[in-house]
């Protein structure tokens, strides 16, 4: 397991490794005001994150974006940050293992 908490971490850690899972929370810049983000760090590890074949739980407060996601990942399932962190693990839990089943890579790299 890993935690980073910016986008160039993030971005590493993706190159360095292979990961089954990943919780994205698409504010890793902290720049979020209003209901959209400023700066698009989290869909880029999110088109990245998906081009590499890692199922992602977005667990989030930005709303607004949380609906674009599905543009980028169809399969990423988003969670609001008000819902309890047990239902991320449930999520995780109930998702596809089929990459964790051909892989003995670290699971979760997580932005916090």
């Amino acid at each position: 397991m890993r935690s980073v908490s910016c986008y160039q971490d993030a971005l590493a850690a993706i190159n360095a490794d292979k990961f089954d899972y990943c919780i994205l929370d698409l504010d890793l810049g902290n720049t979020f005001s209003g209901a959209y983000l400023n700066e698009p760090e989290g869909k880029r590890l999110l088109a990245v994150l998906k081009s590499r074949g890692v199922s992602t739980v977005i667990y989030s407060g930005i709303l607004g974006e949380q609906s674009r996601m599905h543009d980028i990942d169809p399969s990423a399932i988003a969670i609001d940050k008000t819902e309890p962190a047990e239902l991320v693990i449930e999520t995780l839990s109930r998702m596809p293992k089929a990459l964790a089943a051909n892989n003995t890579h670290r699971s979760v790299p997580d932005a916090p």
